[in-house]
């Protein structure tokens, strides 16, 4: 075909001249021009000659425009002239993308291809800032998982149960069904970042972009892809209530079955689900229970059924501080409530 649509010049019906837009050839694009812009009179000759002339040069640079931008990316830049504009002159990927009339994701493609570094998170923000750029910024307490508390504590267990890092290291996500406990874990960390809701799952995610956060976290032990692999983390044992007690009101559940009660843990690492059971037993002093693995899925349950034990994690988990703070869910401190009464 002559052009994407058009098998030839609409207005001449020519296949030789090369296209330029509208489904006109270049010598019948102007026409078309002068026609929709109302300055051709068809008995002035004079007036749509002087016309042409007057935006010839326009059209003439405008084509040569078009017919260098048609050439391969890799024949205009090549890998010196990409880390000359790059990493010299601190141009973005995306300030590069435009151009070379490209996307950003290209451009980071011919990088890789070119074996030029590519810049980390922090050095391109920095950049951007010394070109005067405005970029979004959201506070945080970075040095928040740096010193224990029970509020660290209970934050961090939440973590492990529903945070997610990213595979940068410089993201974390933490999601759940219920906006509340995100809410107060995002007053908590003095965070100013948005909670986005997404509607065709039902979930709120709050994420909050710090390295800094990520590397402490690192440190803790809570790694990306962390389901199978999780460990229970080194801490002074005043805080272990806050940090089981985060991680249940994350994966954990406490429900009515017939006439029962049962408080119940989950979580795919077999580790992880054993240090709660040997935490609980030693701390809270509830009995000793099985722990059962799923069947067909890579998931281990801990349950604990009897009046006297529900009534030690109760006591356990919610503690004077616990209740004068809102450290917790609201609607699983309710169903515990409930079922000590």
């Amino acid at each position: 075909m002559w052009s994407t649509k058009y098998e030839k010049c609409v207005g001449c019906g020519t296949t030789e001249i090369r296209h330029w837009a509208k489904g006109y050839c270049n010598r019948c694009y102007p026409k078309y021009i002068v026609r929709k812009t109302g300055y051709f009179n068809r008995s002035d000759r004079i007036g749509y000659k002087a016309f042409i002339q007057k935006i010839a040069p326009k059209i003439s640079a405008k084509m040569k425009l078009q017919k260098s931008l048609s050439s391969p990316i890799t024949q205009r830049l090549d890998k010196d002239l990409l880390s000359e504009l790059y990493h010299n002159k601190n141009m973005s990927l995306g300030d590069i993308g435009k151009m070379f009339n490209c996307s950003r994701v290209h451009i980071y493609n011919l990088c890789k291809k070119y074996n030029v570094r590519v810049k980390s998170k922090s050095e391109a923000r920095g950049d951007a800032y010394s070109l005067g750029k405005k970029l979004r910024y959201h506070p945080v307490n970075k040095n928040f998982f740096e010193k224990w508390s029970n509020e660290m504590a209970y934050v961090l267990g939440f973590i492990c149960a529903d945070g997610c890092i990213g595979h940068r290291l410089d993201v974390l996500t933490i999601s759940q069904k219920e906006i509340e406990i995100l809410e107060k874990i995002k007053r908590i960390l003095k965070a100013e970042q948005n909670i986005v809701h997404y509607k065709h799952q039902d979930i709120y995610h709050l994420p909050i972009g710090s390295a800094k956060i990520v590397k402490d976290l690192l440190k803790l032990g809570i790694t990306p892809h962390k389901s199978l692999t999780l460990k229970f983390p080194n801490m002074p044992l005043e805080y272990t209530g806050h940090f089981i007690r985060g991680y249940f009101d994350g994966d954990g559940s406490i429900c009515k079955s017939g006439n029962c009660w049962r408080v119940s843990f989950t979580t795919g690492s077999d580790d992880f689900i054993k240090a709660i059971k040997e935490n609980l037993e030693k701390m809270a002093l509830v009995s000793q229970q099985k722990i059962y693995k799923h069947k067909t899925a890579n998931a281990y349950n801990l349950y604990y059924h009897s009046r006297e034990d529900l009534n030690k994690i109760y006591n356990f988990f919610y503690d004077n501080y616990t209740l004068d703070n809102s450290l917790y869910l609201r609607r699983k401190y309710g169903k515990f409530v409930e079922a000590v009464n």
